[in-house]
C-alpha cells in the first residue's frame, strides 16, 4: 500500500518566495474577511434587537415562561456562535496582515 506523505519544514515567512499573484490572493482574501466582519456585525445587531423584541412579543402574547426562556436561550446561543465566528475572522485578518507585511516579491 502506497501512502502519500508530506513533510513540513518550519521556516520564517520572509524566507518563502512569493510572486505578485500570491500578494493579490492575500488581498482578495482580506477583502472577503472585511466583508464577513461587516456581515457578522450586522447579524449580531439584528440578534440583539430580535432578542429584545421577542421578549416584548412573548409577554404581549402571554407565552409561557418556559417557551420564552427556551427561545431566549436559542437566540443567545446563536449570538455566541456569531461572536465566535467574528473572533475567527478577526484572527484570520490579523494573520493575513502579518503575511502581507512579510511577503517579499
Amino acid at each position: 500500500m502506497i501512502q502519500d506523505t508530506k513533510v513540513s519544514v518550519k521556516k520564517p515567512f520572509n524566507e518563502f518566495e512569493t510572486d505578485f499573484s500570491t500578494i493579490q490572493k492575500i488581498q482578495s482574501i482580506r477583502r472577503k474577511l472585511h466583508l464577513v466582519l461587516s456581515i457578522l456585525d450586522s447579524v449580531l445587531n439584528v440578534l440583539v434587537s430580535l432578542t429584545a423584541e421577542f421578549e416584548v412579543v412573548g409577554q404581549l402574547m402571554s407565552l409561557d415562561l418556559p417557551i420564552r426562556n427556551a427561545s431566549h436561550t436559542e437566540l443567545v446561543q446563536i449570538w455566541t456562535e456569531m461572536k465566535s465566528h467574528r473572533s475567527t475572522a478577526h484572527s484570520l485578518l490579523k494573520i493575513s496582515d502579518d503575511l502581507r507585511l512579510t511577503v517579499r516579491v
